[in-house]
């Protein structure tokens, strides 16, 4: 009697064990907001450092150094909980790729470099790679599965993300007086497909007159203006002067005249 009790009680208990493990909607429902959660972003960054010059006639550094600047980008994952895993891989697109919908499933995908990322390799839920390449974009898939034995095999969210490139026209000195010119953005998530002419011509369209040149204009239509006041002022001054003169010659005249008649009288 006891061994069966006992089979029942272990039987019991194994169905307790089974239900408890199962997948049911709460964990998938909670799985599922934490993927919608999920979000990515990069961040650039630039420095100047010193370097040794390189001969390339001989092929080698010399002991000569020089200062360049080194441009990083950074990307980041973030909103990874302890449930879910990021599945991360290299897209290369062997059709046509329209950068203006990074999320459309374009056919001739191609797939590499596949890395699973779960909580434990994250700084408190985010995770940070270095793109390698920054002359090109980079585009990944990013499929958010569960981390959860119980919900193998569940994915809740794919997504597809451009990675931008160095616009090397930011350089161009239109772009050091321009900084805030779409165009003479550091980083670009487009093609310019276009010469240095062309490029110029097109960030002087976005280009407005500064306040500064306004004022400048102003105050020297001013000054203009109170130039031609003054000798406004000037000339009707000395017309003034040339009538009282004339007035007081005249009066001189008449004096002398009616002086003489009284004396012949």
């Amino acid at each position: 009697m006891k061994k069966i009790l006992s089979i029942l009680l272990l039987s019991f208990l194994c169905i307790m064990n089974v239900y408890a493990d199962k997948c049911d909607s709460s964990k998938l429902s909670k799985m599922q907001k934490d993927a919608n959660s999920v979000k990515i972003n990069h961040e650039a960054k630039s420095e100047t450092v010193t370097v040794k010059k390189y001969d390339r006639v001989k092929n080698e550094y010399t002991d000569e150094t020089m200062e360049e600047v080194q441009r990083t980008l950074n990307v980041t994952i973030s909103g990874i909980t302890k449930d879910i895993a990021i599945i991360r891989a290299k897209v290369t697109y062997t059709g046509e790729y329209d950068p203006s919908d990074p999320n459309a499933v374009v056919p001739g995908e191609e797939y590499s470099d596949e890395t699973v990322i779960d909580y434990s390799m994250t700084n408190n839920g985010s995770y940070t790679f270095k793109i390698g390449d920054i002359s090109i974009f980079n585009d990944y898939r990013f499929r958010v599965v569960s981390n959860d034995e119980s919900c193998d095999f569940e994915r809740f969210r794919t997504i597809y993300y451009r990675a931008p490139k160095f616009n090397p026209y930011s350089e161009n000195p239109i772009c050091k007086e321009n900084p805030t010119v779409s165009l003479c953005q550091e980083f670009i998530d487009k093609d310019l497909n276009m010469d240095g002419k062309d490029f110029e011509a097109e960030v002087k369209k976005f280009i407005k007159p500064s306040a500064n040149t306004k004022t400048t204009t102003v105050i020297h239509d001013q000054e203009v203006t109170e130039r031609d006041s003054s000798k406004s002022n000037n000339n009707n001054n000395i017309l003034y002067i040339a009538i009282g003169g004339s007035v007081v010659v005249v009066g001189i005249v008449v004096y002398v005249i009616i002086s003489k008649k009284r004396r012949a009288l």
